[in-house]
């Protein structure tokens, strides 16, 4: 590292990418922090205001897109996405229109203004389609069911097709990451962070498919370690899983989620599935943790715990009853 290399994070502000320019800033990188910023305000990062260069603009506004966000960047990490796999499924089109089209033109961007790595969160579960063979690794065959992981599997082919011309390139394929800073009650993403909502206003919670389905819930400081210990680095492969390797049922962490709150979660349980859903994903990492001595320490448990303190913290200012 270089105290003159500067790294620009496109969604900067929200879940991943606060914590994730957080640990930039602690080991010395200059960052470029980019999000819409609504009303020049930062929801994650106004402690480090100071610290840090700030640009509102929305980079999946076709219209609005400024190719100066990526001058003089060497690390150039995409965390932001439009939608979500189920929010795709409502529009299709707006998803190839919105996502794919403004994020390819973001990357041949980077590439013509001498970006040495772009870093892109793709989907940890979802990608490998609705019942994949568990643990599943990066060489498994991918078989995206919804327009949200259709994109990303094109952005990973569309990378791959970049690094012929000398853009390089590393895809994190995230399981389902938890943690301060996710306000799942907003987006309806993360479950745990909308199930502790719901224990802290004692709100019921919507349970599909009696909560059967199975997931790889990671701690997002454990996902950070791993995009920090990796980015910069020299690597054989493009591609990594990051996952706990331990697949938790939703009954189970709802149980957990109890325990560490003391309350009980009131459930209304709705039987719709949809055929596109991935029933069970457990992720193998073996590639990330051999070639960059990674390996994650946070439990279940106590990730909840964390997560549960911090949701303590902003409880008067966001926690309204809907």
């Amino acid at each position: 590292m270089k105290e003159t290399d500067l790294c620009a994070v496109i969604g900067g502000d929200g879940f991943i990418g606060s914590n994730l320019v957080r640990g930039l800033v602690d080991r010395g990188f200059k960052v470029r922090v980019v999000d819409r910023f609504r009303g020049n305000k930062s929801v994650n990062l106004e402690q480090i205001r100071d610290r840090i260069e700030t640009v509102s603009a929305d980079v999946f506004d076709q219209n609005c897109l400024d190719n100066s966000i990526v001058e003089g960047v060497k690390y150039l990490f995409h965390f932001a996405a439009p939608s979500t796999p189920s929010s795709s499924l409502l529009d299709p089109i707006a998803e190839f229109q919105i996502h794919l089209l403004p994020t390819i033109k973001l990357f041949d961007a980077a590439k013509r203004s001498g970006v040495s790595r772009v870093l892109f969160p793709s989907s940890g579960g979802t990608v490998y389609g609705p019942r994949p063979k568990c643990p599943v690794s990066e060489d498994s065959p991918v078989n995206p069911a919804t327009p949200h992981s259709i994109v990303k599997v094109a952005l990973e082919a569309y990378l791959g097709f970049l690094r012929l011309q000398g853009l390089d390139s590393i895809v994190y394929r995230i399981g389902n990451p938890y943690g301060p800073c996710q306000r799942g009650w907003i987006r309806q993403q993360g479950v745990i962070s909308v199930l502790l909502r719901a224990a802290a206003l004692d709100e019921p919670v919507r349970i599909a498919s009696a909560g059967r389905t199975v997931r790889d819930y990671i701690f997002i400081g454990d996902v950070i370690e791993a995009i920090l210990k990796s980015f910069d680095k020299p690597h054989v492969h493009h591609v990594y899983n990051i996952g706990s390797e331990k697949g938790r049922s939703l009954r189970a962490v709802i149980r957990l989620v109890e325990s560490v709150t003391k309350k009980r979660i009131q459930q209304q349980k709705v039987e719709t599935f949809r055929t596109s859903e991935t029933t069970k994903v457990v992720l193998d990492t073996r590639r990330l943790r051999r070639e960059f001595k990674w390996q994650p320490k946070i439990s279940l448990s106590d990730g909840i715990r964390k997560t549960w303190e911090w949701i303590q913290t902003i409880a008067d200012q966001e926690l309204v009853k809907r």
